[in-house]
């Protein structure tokens, strides 16, 4: 794109009043630097006051709102002096830089500024107002770009990104991926860096943080920053593929765009994937094996073992269960969710179930509230309570106990036998 060598400008002189001194006391004079620019490219408004003597304080602007559009204050005030009339005036020359999302022609109403300054070298600073001229100039859409994209103009842009954690090991059910993305782009603000695309993913639950933005300025040019950080909670066993991300981009100084991948991750989730609400888990699992060798011994291997193998699996079993609670309420009688969260996922493996939403229901409610209170954002600090957890624990737990108990098989006969007793027994 051609840059005009000369600056084009749209001036106004407006004489402000100092309400205590009666004269003539400041003139605002305001300029933009081109005709045209591409959407996103920053455009320069110049701002200039005039005074008899020096200036006193920080001057303030009543910056319009306009759609799409953003208009910054950069650097530092310039101080310096301008014969007009013959007559020597100090200045303050300010700069702003807009950018803006609109094609077509863009148009700046006029605003006032506010500042202080002294009529005299030995005066009182007086406060002193003006209003800008209106100002236009011509935005053009980069070709290739859609009419809902957003267009970032910059010919410096750096991307990175890095995972955590960042080796490619398998990893267990319920564990945590976070992608972290940093982009950096000169001449530009860090509000128009659009956001990182998430894409839902079955199997995997996304939790995007706040962004963190800001921009900065080195010797006068506009630099922004902007870091998203997304975490990935992965619900069962399998292999996933976390996408690729692209950034698209406008180089003025080459006019074309330009284009970027980050390469995403294949994700290994090993351990048996057994719903909670499957009304028994690892118990229903461990029964059915040792019902099968039961059954194949005959009834009356049945009767004279069935109690011993019920009795050892409930010893072996519930006593890793009941460890792997305790530590859970451990961790929710001191209120720190980062620990329940890694004793609940101890506890869900050793009973082999790794579906915690799809169970039982009070219980799904309370891990997705410590899931979110975790890793999602905008969630407060009381949206996810100990106690409460506690509570569904518990409940989940009597549950599991009940059907345990009732599907446990009796080492005594029954007493009631479905066939009636011989005539040798009955009683004459």
């Amino acid at each position: 794109m051609k840059r005009p060598g000369c600056m084009f400008a749209f001036c106004l002189l407006l004489g402000g009043l100092a309400p205590s001194s009666g004269h003539a006391a400041d003139v605002v004079r305001a300029a933009i630097e081109r005709e045209t620019a591409w959407i996103g490219e920053p455009v320069t408004i110049a701002i200039t006051l005039y005074s008899p003597a020096p200036f006193s304080g920080v001057a303030s602007f009543d910056l319009p709102e306009l759609p799409q559009t953003v208009i910054l204050r950069t650097g530092s005030p310039v101080v310096g002096s301008e014969t007009i009339d013959d007559e020597t005036m100090f200045t303050q020359r300010h700069e702003l830089s807009l950018l803006t999302q609109r094609a077509g022609e863009i148009v700046i109403p006029s605003f006032r500024v506010q500042f202080a300054s002294q009529q005299t070298f030995s005066s009182d600073p007086v406060p002193m107002k003006g209003e800008t001229a209106e100002l236009r100039f011509q935005s053009k859409r980069p070709p290739g770009t859609q009419a809902d994209q957003i267009v970032i103009a910059t010919n410096d842009l750096k991307v990175t990104q890095a995972w955590s954690p960042d080796s490619s090991d398998s990893i267990a059910p319920g564990d945590v991926v976070e992608r972290t993305i940093s982009r950096q782009a000169a001449g530009t603000s860090a509000m128009l860096l659009p956001p990182v695309s998430n894409v839902s993913l079955d199997g995997i639950r996304t939790y995007p943080a706040s962004p963190v933005v800001e921009d900065d300025t080195d010797r006068g040019v506009l630099i922004a920053n902007r870091t998203d950080r997304v975490r990935y909670q992965f619900e069962r066993a399998g292999t996933f593929e976390l996408p690729d991300i692209e950034f698209v981009w406008w180089v003025p100084d080459s006019n074309k765009l330009q284009k970027q991948t980050l390469v995403g991750k294949t994700i290994h989730v090993t351990g048996t994937s057994v719903d909670i609400a499957d009304q028994g888990g690892a118990d229903r699992l461990t029964m059915t094996f040792f019902m099968g060798l039961i059954l194949l011994g005959g009834g009356l291997l049945y009767y004279r073992y069935a109690g011993r193998l019920g009795a050892w699996w409930q010893a072996t079993f519930r006593t890793r269960e009941r460890l792997a609670a305790k530590s859970v309420f451990a961790a929710c009688r001191a209120n720190d969710a980062r620990a329940t969260y890694a004793a609940g996922l101890q506890w869900m493996r050793t009973v082999a179930a790794v579906d915690p939403p799809d169970a039982e229901p009070d219980f799904a409610r309370q891990w997705s509230a410590l899931s979110d209170h975790l890793f999602g954002t905008a969630v407060t600090n009381s949206s996810w309570s100990g106690r409460r957890f506690a509570k569904a624990l518990m409940q989940l737990r009597r549950q599991a106990n009940a059907r345990m108990r009732r599907s446990l098989p009796s080492a005594l006969p029954p007493l009631n036998p479905d066939h009636p007793p011989s005539p040798a027994s009955k009683v004459h």
